[in-house]
Parts: C-alpha cells; sequence; structure tokens
C-alpha cells in the first residue's frame, strides 16, 4: 500500500508486515535490483503457479461478500485461451476503460502486454461516457473493446457509430445477459466486427464460458462452450448431474 492509504486500513492489518511503495526506503531497495524479470533465487520461494496473482473482494453469486484468492495458473491459462480463440496479435489495439478494481482489467491489460499490442487508456471519469469512448476508438484505431451490454446499446445508438467503429474488429460482452435484439442491432450497426459473449462468476478467472455470435443466430445469446482446461456441470442439490432441461446450480471445474 502507501503511506497515504495506511490510516484507512483495518486495525487488525498492523499485526501483518507491510510494503509501502512511496517511501525512499523502497525506492532505494528498488532501484538497486536488476530491471529485468525477477528470478527465483530472488524471491523467498520459487514462482510456482498455484501461487495467488490477485485477490479481489465481491460478493459474486450469493451476494455475500467474500475474498477472492485468483492464481498466476488460472489468470494465464485464461489469457493463452483467449489469445488464441479471438486471434489477437500485435496488430490489436485494446481500449483500456475498465477500473483496476473490476477483474475484466486483467485481460484488457496483460492480453495487449502478451500479444505485443497496444493500451489505448480512457480517462478513468468518462469510462462509460459513449461519446468519449467512440471519440478515443476512432482517433487511435482502437480494434479490441469490452463493455457490458447496457454500455454496448448506448454506444450502438451514438450518431455515426459505425463510422467511428470503422477499426473494431472484436467486441467482448459481459457482467450482464446479451439479449437477442442487441445482437441483432450489433450486427446492423457493425457488420465488420465480431461480438463475443462471455459469462462467468466473480468467484472464478475472469469469465468461465465465451460464445461468438453469428449474424445467423436466432434467440438469445448462449454463454457459451468453457475456456480452455476448464469443464462445467450443471448439478441438483445433491451434486448429481441433472437432465438436459431440468434447472440446476452451475458447477466449474478445472483452471477457470
Amino acid at each position: 500500500t502507501t503511506s497515504t492509504l495506511t490510516n484507512t486500513l483495518p486495525t487488525s492489518a498492523t499485526t501483518l508486515p507491510w510494503l509501502l511503495l512511496d517511501t525512499d526506503d523502497t525506492h532505494t531497495h528498488t532501484e538497486a535490483h536488476d530491471a529485468g524479470d525477477v528470478s527465483d533465487s530472488e524471491r523467498h520461494t520459487p514462482m510456482h503457479p498455484e501461487h495467488p496473482a490477485y485477490v479481489i473482494y465481491t460478493s459474486g453469486s450469493t451476494g455475500t461478500p467474500k475474498a477472492v484468492v485468483v492464481p498466476h495458473g488460472a489468470i494465464v491459462n485464461n489469457l493463452l485461451w483467449r489469445i488464441e480463440t479471438f486471434g489477437w496479435t500485435e496488430h490489436d489495439r485494446f481500449l483500456m476503460r475498465t477500473p483496476m478494481s473490476f477483474d475484466v482489467s486483467v485481460w484488457e491489460l496483460f492480453c495487449p502486454l502478451l500479444t505485443g499490442g497496444s493500451i489505448i487508456g480512457t480517462d478513468p471519469d468518462h469510462h462509460a461516457d459513449p461519446g468519449h469512448l467512440l471519440s478515443a476508438v476512432e482517433r487511435h484505431g482502437v480494434t479490441v473493446v469490452h463493455c457490458v451490454p447496457t454500455l454496448l446499446r448506448l454506444l450502438l445508438e451514438w450518431e455515426g457509430a459505425r463510422r467511428l467503429c470503422a477499426s473494431v474488429r472484436h467486441v467482448v460482452c459481459g457482467g450482464e445477459p446479451l439479449t437477442a435484439d442487441l445482437r441483432d442491432s450489433f450486427v446492423a450497426t457493425l457488420p465488420h466486427a465480431r461480438l463475443h459473449n462471455s459469462y462467468g462468476p466473480t468467484e472464478t478467472t475472469v469469465d468461465t464460458t465465451g460464445y461468438l455470435t453469428t449474424p445467423e443466430d436466432t434467440g438469445p445469446p448462449p454463454i457459451g462452450t468453457p475456456v480452455g482446461n476448464t469443464r462445467l456441470f450443471v448439478l441438483d442439490a445433491g451434486l448429481g448431474l441433472v437432465p438436459v432441461g431440468v434447472v440446476g446450480e452451475l458447477y466449474v471445474a478445472g483452471c477457470g
């Protein structure tokens, strides 16, 4: 944390070791190290895929606030699946509009870093402003955009949306149900782009399933198939598989 935030931490945190990022002592120690990647010899223990990458505090699918620990292996699995599935390359330009407190920001940030693509930042105070976002898309030739369906509808209804989004190749939707009429509006407004429907409880790694919509689709868009190295089961109260068409609860297994 930083010195300015220490007074906001709970008293229980005083029993834990703190690392203050803005002190002269921290800066001195940081400057003494090589600017390259940290090696296992410089860590207290070697880095493993099961080690935590980040912790997100969320009410998730239960409505009860909780902390969720996402390990390195799970997030790397999600990022590599996403890059391969969507075919993102060093030529793509990603619109970074999601606040860092939301897990979607993880792929908005690290997918371009892994592919050699570009990150196009937006003003945090205008991250849901259609005019501001479309202006950034046109000005910087953005090719990849993520937004919730509510915001996507506003973007598509904006005057000149097709012209402003001429560079866009992929739009990833999540966080809310994607409706059939919104999918049809997307196809009519941006026929050159691809619309991906993503789904996943916050307790999992960003999202758990993905579905690429097509102009021929009818009816509500499905949540799709599992991300790489992940399995989904619909189970009853006794953890038994339910028959097709019977309501149950979704269970996620694997790296998801």
